[in-house]
């Protein structure tokens, strides 16, 4: 994509008519999701018991939680922002296109670059939490460096996904909330999963989020390995998802 054509479609003032209902839609449900997101949380989390195990301190509780948000945000957030910054205002895919590189190798180095920075963030976290809540470390915390590498690759994938296909910097951020706040909410962050009505048992037993957060607690609470059928359930669900967004990311910006 040239920069005079870039300009020109930037000079285009008038917005038609499908571009006033797509930038309504954006900000209505940004809306809807900030002003009855937090408020839902609050109120649910107070009626739900915290914890299935009374031995086990709410702080202690929703610590993997959050910082799991953590990396999840940070692979998500980072990977979109970047692609959509090089796609909209540089000339960076005109200088790969002339490189020796495949779209899979592109790709791939962002959503590794993602990862890292989700790893990294996630550990910083950690480190940080536990000088404040009354954690037992152990050597099977070292486990978290798997489980933070693969939520970290899942949510880039989606992040790049999503900043390939969106056009403007406030979607990724409105409908980034949007994804992420359900996904959350219902992924036993602040509550335990069983405390959520039997009929969206499968729909939370489905949620990746949960698995993610399932995995973090079993180490850093509860002494365990965390590597369980969840983490290999989303091992395997990275690959069809890293395929969809090189598929997406060939389409829309490569070609």
């Amino acid at each position: 994509m040239s920069r005079s054509n870039r300009a020109n479609r930037s000079s285009q003032v008038p917005a038609s008519s499908g571009s006033r209902s797509s930038n309504r839609a954006n900000v209505s449900a940004g809306v809807v999701s900030g002003t009855t997101g937090n408020p839902a949380i609050v109120v649910y989390a107070n009626r739900a018991l915290p914890s299935d195990r009374i031995d086990v301190a709410y702080a202690t509780y929703i610590m993997p939680g959050l910082i799991m948000l953590t990396v999840i945000s940070t692979g998500f957030f980072n990977t979109g922002f970047v692609m959509m910054f090089e796609k909209s205002y540089t000339d960076a895919f005109e200088a790969l296109v002339q490189t020796p590189v495949t779209v899979h190798e592109i790709c791939l180095a962002k959503l590794v670059s993602g990862t890292i920075k989700s790893m990294v963030n996630g550990g910083v976290s950690l480190l940080v939490v536990a000088i404040f809540i009354d954690v037992t470390l152990s050597w099977t915390w070292l486990l978290l460096l798997p489980i933070f590498a693969v939520c970290g690759f899942f949510f880039s994938c989606i992040g790049l996904l999503m900043g390939t296909y969106l056009k403007r910097g406030y979607e990724l951020g409105t409908w980034g909330n949007v994804l992420t706040f359900p996904l959350t909410f219902f992924g036993g962050l602040f509550f335990a999963v069983s405390q959520i009505p039997a009929d969206l048992q499968v729909a939370v037993q489905a949620n990746p989020v949960t698995w993610m957060i399932t995995s973090m607690r079993e180490v850093t609470v509860y002494g365990g390995w965390g590597i369980g059928w969840e983490m290999l359930a989303l091992v395997v669900a990275c690959f069809p998802l890293y395929l969809l967004t090189t598929l997406l990311f060939k389409r829309l910006v490569i070609d």
